[in-house]
């Protein structure tokens, strides 16, 4: 009794300051005095925030807010969007807000994005942003193709036979890049003399015989798009010559450096080649290697002879009225091509006499407009959207679904057209899967007020509590301080350091590399959390209940659209939603609500009945969880999952508060989740008796843990390993005594039925062993210990996951195989899941060529039909094709529980719904699996690989004795 009055106490203060009044305590920073800046919250009040609508009144085109005055069913009748005026909300106040909510996300993203472009163009970088990098791409191969006719006309010039012999495109060996560049040196000392000839040729041409035309072209490009974006008005003609210039320059030291012809300070070259900094690359180059022979009317020569192939070659789409052609064009449309510069020659205004005559480089109005428009759709591309305020529209095909005004895709394909294509042919099979999305598109949900009134309250008091990040970045100690800058403490040279101080110099080097890594990181989740908060915040407003709209990845995976708070992501999210409406716990609710607080704590390998008991036995605890002055709930720092957690406790504490607890309306979503869920499908498939028990397919006393099974085997093993002389790992296996834990394995247990590798194992591996007895934890090990040991566990831990599921193992290696003869046939590995969805799987090999230079990294495509990845399409199959029937089960289960009228919700291999109908759900659920696998899905996938592809696959693996029907 008095445990309950004073949690009654505390709840009463659970009040959140929902809107703009907790927008101040919003800041974020990099950890700097003075750089401390409050974020508004975009989604709140009747307008966009100032700095947003600064930028749309100036520089975009696309906006949906602050159009002109028209009700919502003028705009609806205006837009040709009559199917809207069926939806039961159509013309209330709801729907509106909704309409206006996803206009506003719109002009969110423009704001957004245009801003950003205005940064990367003011500061030089705008030839790296999306719309431009496609207009290059337009002009990649015309512009090689102009390079490689001046290259043949260069060769047969004078002073340069001895390159005529020479493939200007062949791809050199680093002795043969060397041999050239000593050519090269010695042709430029040579032509001192000609520097003026009429002929350019005779001062750029073997400049331009040593580079091949791909990256002579990325490095004219580049840098000229760059600075036309920069000066709308021109770029001089000088300054981006010059810069071009230094950048093929850059690129021929670097490219000879890499020869072993030079050698300076790799480090430092290495430093200026990763900040793309040609001119820093040459100076460290002209220290090295004495004599100039580079010059500004050489680097202007150079640059000049490029930029005039790129003037002549790069080309824009312009209709017969000179406007630009961007998009989709009708068949009868007229098009020409038109330069995508102009070169202005003019006078420079000046007070002396003899004034020099100049140029500018403009970008043409058609060029400018492709971008423009380029950058209008991408900008438009990709809002943030917040959860509806009214029930998504039904899916009735791809793109069609979801958002009132909003075009989402039903599949993330990437822009894939095979998985495209096989979606619109699918046709009426999808209906399965589109009535499935509807039932989890359509659960609604609310913000949890006493949770957001805790995170608030944490956050204004800089608790560092439950995985939020602390508002100042850890301080940099004294020795960190002492390592860095002009006046750093040790002044040394390397050279005249003993073993024992270059050792200790490393190591400080990467505790402090560490720690900036650390304070950055720290800066991204401060960043996530205000995110999060800000659509909290705003959400919590409406408790009639908002709704997450679904899509579906490429394996079938349902998704929510909205990105910042869904069910789908961490522990805080999950804390902060509960269900838009309750139900009466009953007897049998209140049972599942401990049972579910005890596995939010981790206790979760006990039978039902004990976890039950374990949460009883803390009752006192439960019901004063809370924010109790003074100090964060105790709840906070004991859970695994410390958010969900303290709801459950304080739903658990009302529930208890009140008359009758079992009358208590609960709207807490209880979770049951698949146990090692991917070897649970495995096992269902090969009918693996043994695997099946290892993983709760057959009934138990109390859970199985896979985890568990395999740690023990991995320990014998390593003991072994420890007591014989005569092992190899007997030293690596004495350091891990008393070391290896269920948590060490665990990840790599899960990982293995999605084809972990062995170095993905050994870096799981290594993570945990860091954190447990490596310099984050106890510090038993050094990092070098830590590394040798984790690669160790790593392949014990692959073996005896192979040895204990048995089963699983031959079903991988059937599939792996099949995928290999399949992908053989040079076509993408494609399969159709049981609920009629085609999966296509999206990796393709040549697609495309990576360009490295000094000023740029691109990646030009060559060709949009380009060859399979074979060896991807063949590893990814197998994981990619248990995810489809994880998936395949959670839709069949959403469809099934939501016939009989209860609420569902679900996280991939985790099934949601109300305490009081925990227990439907879970004999809907195993109903469910048994129905897939009584289907003959390896036979039916069989089948359709030998059909579609023509090919004969090795037979199926023996089935084991696993009996479905005692799931």
């Amino acid at each position: 009794v008095e445990a309950r009055a004073a949690a009654k106490d505390v709840r009463a203060d659970l009040t959140p300051q929902i809107g703009s009044s907790f927008d101040h305590a919003m800041v974020v920073h990099r950890g700097k005095r003075g750089l401390e800046e409050v974020r508004p919250n975009p989604y709140a009040g009747p307008a966009l925030p100032e700095s947003y609508r600064k930028v749309l009144d100036v520089h975009s085109s696309v906006r949906l807010l602050d159009q002109p005055e028209v009700s919502v069913e003028e705009e609806v009748a205006r837009l040709n969007m009559r199917h809207l005026q069926s939806h039961e909300e159509f013309g209330t106040a709801k729907f509106a807000k909704q309409w206006q909510l996803e206009a506003r996300s719109v002009d969110m993203a423009v704001a957004t994005y245009v801003k950003k472009r205005m940064q990367t163009e003011t500061r030089g970088d705008g030839s790296s942003l999306g719309p431009v990098q496609r207009v290059m791409q337009s002009w990649f191969n015309d512009v090689c193709d102009g390079i490689k006719a001046e290259q043949h006309l260069c060769a047969v010039l004078p002073p340069f036979q001895e390159f005529q012999r020479q493939n200007a495109g062949q791809k050199l060996s680093p002795s043969e890049m060397g041999e050239r560049y000593r050519l090269l040196r010695q042709a430029i000392m040579d032509m001192q003399d000609v520097r003026c000839s009429k002929y350019g040729r005779n001062v750029y041409g073997p400049i331009m015989l040593l580079l091949p035309p791909e990256k002579l072209a990325v490095l004219v490009m580049h840098p000229v798009l760059a600075a036309v974006l920069a000066f709308p008005r021109g770029a001089r003609f000088l300054s981006i010559a010059l810069r071009v210039g230094e950048a093929v320059e850059a690129e021929l030291h670097v490219q000879a450096d890499a020869s072993g012809v030079m050698s300076p300070s790799r480090r430092k070259v290495a430093a200026a080649v990763k900040e793309r900094s040609p001119a820093k690359v040459n100076r460290l180059f002209r220290m090295i290697n004495g004599p100039v022979t580079w010059d500004d009317k050489l680097r202007v020569q150079v640059g000049a002879g490029l930029i005039s192939i790129l003037l002549e070659r790069a080309k824009v789409d312009v209709n017969a009225d000179g406007a630009a052609s961007w998009g989709r064009r009708s068949p009868d449309a007229t098009v020409t091509r038109a330069p995508a510069f102009e070169h202005d020659n003019g006078q420079s205004v000046r007070r002396k006499p003899e004034s020099a005559e100049y140029g500018r480089v403009l970008a043409s109005s058609a060029l400018r407009a492709i971008i423009d428009q380029g950058h209008d759709f991408a900008s438009a591309l990709n809002p943030a959207l917040l959860p509806m305020l009214v029930r998504p529209l039904p899916w009735t095909a791809h793109g069609v679904g979801g958002y009132l005004r909003t075009r989402i895709d039903l599949m993330r394909t990437h822009g894939d057209g095979g998985q495209l294509g096989a979606l619109k042919v699918a046709g009426p099979r999808l209906e399965p899967v589109l009535r499935a999305l509807d039932v989890l598109s359509q659960t609604s949900w609310l913000i949890s007020l006493p949770i957001l009134a805790v995170v608030q309250r944490a956050w204004k008091d800089d608790m560092v509590l439950a995985a939020l990040p602390p508002q100042n970045d850890t301080p940099m100690p004294e020795w960190a301080q002492a390592m860095s800058g002009p006046d750093r403490a040790d002044q040394r040279p390397w050279a005249d350091l003993d073993t024992e101080e270059r050792d200790q110099r490393l190591r400080l080097a990467r505790d402090l590399r560490k720690l900036k890594q650390h304070n950055r990181d720290l800066h991204s989740l401060r960043c996530d959390l205000i995110n999060k908060m800000h659509v909290a915040n705003e959400m919590a407003q409406y408790q009639n209940g908002f709704y997450f709209p679904h899509n579906l990845d490429f394996r079938g995976r349902a998704y929510p659209v909205p990105p910042h708070l869904n069910h789908l992501g961490s522990d805080l999210c999950r804390g902060l939603l509960r269900y838009g409406h309750g139900k009466p716990l009953g007897e049998r609710g209140l049972f599942w609500l401990k049972v579910h607080l005890a596995n939010l704590f981790g206790v979760n390998k006990l039978s039902l009945a004990d976890r039950a008991r374990w949460t009883e036995d803390r009752i006192k605890r439960v019901v004063l969880a809370g924010p109790a002055a003074p100090g964060p709930p105790p709840v906070l720092a004991e859970a695994e999952e410390p958010w969900q957690a303290l709801a459950t406790c304080m739903e658990l504490a009302a529930a208890l508060d009140s008359p009758v607890p079992e009358a208590y309306v609960s709207s807490l979503p209880v979770h049951q989740d698949g146990s090692c869920n991917g070897l649970q499908h495995y096992a269902a498939l090969g009918r693996d008796e043994i695997g099946g028990a290892q993983v709760n397919l057959v009934p138990g006393d109390k859970p199985s843990d896979p985890y568990t099974t395999v740690c023990k085997r991995v320990i014998i093993k390593v003991e072994e390993d420890a007591a014989n002389p005569a092992s190899p790992h007997q030293a690596v296996a004495k350091l891990l005594t008393n070391k290896v834990a269920r948590k060490v394995v665990k990840q790599t247990v899960m990982t293995t039925v999605y084809g972990v590798t062995f170095i993905g194992a050994r870096d799981q591996i290594k993570n945990r062993l860091h954190e447990a007895y490596g310099d984050a934890g106890s510090k038993e090990l050094t990092e070098d210990q830590v590394f040798e040991a984790a690669g160790y566990l790593a392949r014990l831990t692959l073996t005896s996951v192979g040895d204990i599921f048995v089963g699983a193992r031959r079903t991988m290696d059937w599939l792996t195989a099949s995928a290999r003869i399949v992908a053989g046939t040079g076509r993408a590995v494609r399969w159709v899941t049981p609920l009629g969805l085609p999966v296509v799987q999206p990796y393709r090999r040549g697609g495309h060529v990576v360009i490295k230079t000094v000023l740029q990294e691109v990646r030009m495509s060559v060709s949009e039909d380009a060859p399979i990845h074979k060896m991807r399409q063949r590893t990814a199959f197998p994981p990619n094709f248990v995810h489809s029937l994880d998936s395949t089960h959670l839709m069949m289960t959403a469809a099934a529980f939501a016939r009989t009228g209860r609420t569902f919700a679900g996280v991939h291999d985790s099934y949601w719904t109300h305490a009081c109908d925990v227990e439907d759900l879970a004999k809907v659920l195993r109903e469910q699996f048994v129905e897939l696998y009584s289907m003959p899905v390896l036979e039916d996938l069989k089948r359709q690989f030998e059909m579609d592809y023509k090919v004969s696959l090795p037979p199926l693996p023996p089935k084991g004795n696993l009996d479905l029907n005692v799931v």
